[in-house]
């Protein structure tokens, strides 16, 4: 397992991991208490500001399966990150 918070101090860098679930970080249509989007840009990111010194120039999103479409996305609707990276894994069983 990968201990973040030894890469984050040799790096150093900030970590931010939200959890969105099966929400792939949009707003719910349906569900007015799933805002996964307005929260990352209206309550997350200006937290993450208001207790570390961020230089904008270095904020990075990536993320993985549902994450990794979130973060994609996020990546392009927002001029807030300069870099974007997604992990994702298919498994092809048919040609």
């Amino acid at each position: 397992m990968t201990d973040l918070q030894k890469l984050a101090d040799q790096y150093e860098m900030i970590i931010v991991t939200p959890d969105g679930f099966d929400s792939f970080y949009t707003n719910s249509v349906s569900n007015k208490k799933m805002q996964w989007e307005s929260f990352f840009f209206q309550d997350l990111v200006p937290k993450i500001h208001e207790l570390f010194s961020i230089n904008n120039k270095n904020i990075f999103i990536t993320g993985s399966s549902s994450g990794g479409y979130g973060a994609l996305r996020l990546f392009f609707i927002s001029r807030l990150f300069q870099h974007s990276s997604i992990n994702e894994w298919c498994v092809r069983t048919r040609l």
